[in-house]
């Protein structure tokens, strides 16, 4: 089973061959983990991602992100989160499972 991400990635869908591909810049937003507060730089088709996965899973954007910044090591956050979500969509499919092995039902 494959997942349609389409609707996440907006113009990434057509490819680098059309003229019509054009990343977003980066998005920063403020969150506070762990009683301090960061600011995190994503594309806006990370941010719709997370948020569609914090839906999902019935979660508050700013829980999720606490999550991920627990299983991150040393990985920055912002890296850390992009390689979450891919993780995620690449696993949602066929084993029900996100990053890291963790269940994310």
């Amino acid at each position: 089973m494959t997942s349609d991400l389409s609707h996440l990635t907006g113009n990434l869908a057509r490819g680098p061959t059309d003229r019509s591909f054009a990343p977003t810049r980066p998005v920063k937003r403020s969150f506070s983990i762990a009683g301090h507060r960061t600011s995190i730089s994503l594309e806006a088709a990370f941010w719709d991602a997370l948020k569609a996965i914090a839906a999902s899973k019935e979660q508050s954007l700013a829980s999720l992100v606490a999550e991920i910044d627990r299983e991150r090591g040393d990985a920055g956050l912002s890296g850390a989160i992009r390689v979450w979500i891919l993780d995620y969509y690449r696993l949602q499919g066929g084993q029900g499972h996100g990053a890291e092995g963790h269940d994310l039902k």
